[in-house]
This record gives C-alpha cells, sequence and structure tokens, in this order.
C-alpha cells in the first residue's frame, strides 16, 4: 500500500497582537512531496480567517497560480479543519463568560 503524500505545505505565521485568528503560508510540495527543486518551496497563498463568511478560505498568490483536484482537496480539508476548531474555540470562550 502507498502512502499519500501531501502536494501542499501549510506553515502557521505569527499572530499579530491583538489578533485573534491564525494565518498559514501555502507552499507547494510537503516534506516529502514528489516536488523537488523550486516547485516543492514555491509559495502558492495564505489561508486566513474571512469574516464575512465566518470561515477560513484560501487567497491564492496571483492569477498564475494551477491546482488540481488533490492540492484543492488537501487546501479545503485543511480550510474547514481550521474553521471548526475556531468555532468549537468560540464556543468554549462563551461557555466560560456566561
Amino acid at each position: 500500500m502507498s502512502v499519500k503524500k501531501p502536494l501542499v505545505r501549510f506553515e502557521n505565521k505569527v499572530r499579530k497582537k491583538g489578533h485573534v485568528t491564525s494565518i498559514w503560508d501555502v507552499y507547494g510540495g510537503g516534506p516529502d512531496s514528489p516536488f523537488d527543486g523550486l516547485e516543492r518551496r514555491g509559495f502558492l497563498g495564505n489561508i486566513l480567517w474571512w469574516p464575512g463568511w465566518r470561515r477560513y478560505v484560501f487567497e491564492p498568490d496571483g492569477p498564475c497560480v494551477l491546482f488540481d483536484a488533490k492540492c484543492l482537496r488537501e487546501i479545503a480539508d485543511f480550510c474547514e479543519g481550521q474553521t471548526l476548531k475556531h468555532r468549537e474555540a468560540q464556543k468554549r470562550l462563551k461557555g466560560r463568560q456566561a
């Protein structure tokens, strides 16, 4: 059975003072990615909280960034997972304040 190798890598940026949500840089290729050279380290964009939609979103870096279905799934799964974590943390905070 082959091990699925990630096509993208997420790096949490340092949170700015006063910010409640996180921002991640998204790079092409994970630590064991089939990519090598510049493709492996290529910056693809950011994942950040979008208040209007009340969820984490992916903001690509520029108009010429290409993604396949697997890459998009990895990004979407990461966004959904972080949105759920954020919502759970907010529920716990509200529960403590009540």
